[in-house]
């Protein structure tokens, strides 16, 4: 009695298992592309690496503040942004990237695409040259905003 038990008890977890993770992809899920709101773009001049090459993302307001003042401190920068605006991070979620320096021309980085899969967001990241073949010492960095989701986020 008791090797039937275990038995039905068995084969009920592993069934239950299988269900549980039906559940939580649907079949019918589509992938959406999502279009982020550029918060700053640009480079950092002169040689000096501000940040680690890195993909950050930033979930606090701490976080926020420490990237926005180094990217306003910055001595070569075209405008600053106002730290005082308050990030919203109920509705958004704000990701900085960083490129390493650049020796040789004028560089961006951005991204070519996102998109919010059943699972995760994945969002592409693009590198690109500008002005080739110019003598400038550069580190490109690009901040964006895109909406909140508590699915993870890849890399690529």
């Amino acid at each position: 009695m008791k090797k039937l038990f275990f038995t039905f008890y068995s084969v009920l977890t592993l069934i239950s298992c299988s269900k549980t993770e039906e559940t939580l992809v649907p079949d019918n899920f589509t992938p959406i592309t999502i279009v982020p709101e550029v918060i700053k773009k640009g480079n950092f001049l002169g040689g000096d690496v501000i940040f680690p090459q890195q993909n950050t993302i930033i979930s606090d307001t701490a976080g926020w503040n420490s990237i926005i003042v180094t990217l306003n401190n910055y001595q070569n920068k075209i405008e600053d942004i106002n730290v005082n605006s308050s990030p919203n991070f109920n509705d958004y979620t704000y990701i900085a990237f960083f490129d390493s320096v650049k020796y040789d021309g004028i560089h961006a980085i951005g991204t070519s695409n996102i998109t919010e899969n059943a699972t995760n967001i994945v969002i592409t990241i693009s590198y690109t040259v500008t002005t080739p073949n110019v003598q400038s010492v550069t580190q490109p960095y690009h901040v964006i905003k895109i909406p909140k989701s508590t699915k993870p986020i890849i890399f690529q």
